[in-house]
């Protein structure tokens, strides 16, 4: 996104309806340190949109490993993602994405 972009919105007000989402045409999708800045409902958005365009998705993100969230009160940055990887995998796996091991928190289908 774009300054201008950014600075007209507030967190928990994701537009995934901007035109972008009808012109993919990628097989992959990565989202290194992208889903702690956004509320889990928009999270599901998000994933949402990708599993319909694309078969693999790449996911990093400081969170916790369990269920809950980490808790960013104090926290001086712009982290607000309120689960832990738990939630993330679960939503993933609704998704039909699974866990890829060997070292890369790849999810494919």
């Amino acid at each position: 996104m774009c300054g201008e972009e950014v600075s007209s919105r507030c967190a928990g007000d994701l537009d995934l309806d901007s035109g972008l989402e009808r012109e993919w045409k990628y097989s992959a999708v990565v989202l290194s340190h992208v889903i702690e800045h956004l509320r889990f409902r928009d999270v599901g958005k998000l994933v949402d949109m990708v599993a319909k365009k694309c078969n693999w998705i790449y996911v990093d993100a400081p969170i916790r490993l369990g269920m809950d969230g980490e808790d960013w009160k104090g926290y001086h940055g712009t982290h607000i993602l309120e689960v832990g990887w738990g939630r993330i995998d679960e939503l993933l796996e609704l998704y039909g994405f699974r866990a890829v091991i060997g070292g890369q928190a790849v999810m494919g289908t």
